[in-house]
């Protein structure tokens, strides 16, 4: 069975070359500048509706109103973390079950996604991803 039909998670960190603003662009499809490295990540190509069902950052009550702002809150993550090795995100890979319509999907997606922000009270990206043509076990 492939990697990506598999739940995981990944730590992003400096040590890795990772960054979170590209991530994040990645993830949500967006085109994101990284104060930090001082380049664009553009992954619109990504479109919302296409290859991206639903994006949206989430944060827990009583954060500020940046914390939802996708360029804005991993750009301040990127900021606070001044080692080179630090963790600066966590990429949780959670596969939905086949047979949901892309509501649906997102739906569940948003529901697992406003349950991490309600229990380790922390703000989150989700990018949820349409399928490849391809299954896990590499059928049509």
């Amino acid at each position: 069975m492939h990697q990506h039909a598999r739940p995981h998670i990944e730590t992003h960190t400096r040590a890795k070359g990772h960054s979170a603003v590209a991530g994040a662009a990645y993830r949500l499809g967006l085109k994101l500048y990284d104060e930090r490295q001082k380049v664009w990540h553009d992954f619109r190509k990504r479109a919302l509706g296409e290859e991206v069902v639903r994006a949206l950052t989430i944060a827990p009550p009583g954060a500020p109103p940046w914390a939802t702002d996708p360029a804005q809150l991993w750009n301040k993550v990127e900021a606070s973390e001044k080692r080179k090795d630090s963790q600066l995100a966590r990429d949780y890979r959670i596969p939905i079950p086949f047979g949901l319509n892309d509501s649906d999907a997102g739906d569940l997606a948003e529901e697992m996604a406003r349950f991490i922000v309600e229990t380790l009270h922390t703000p989150v990206s989700l990018g949820l991803h349409r399928d490849a043509d391809r299954d896990a076990l590499g059928e049509l």
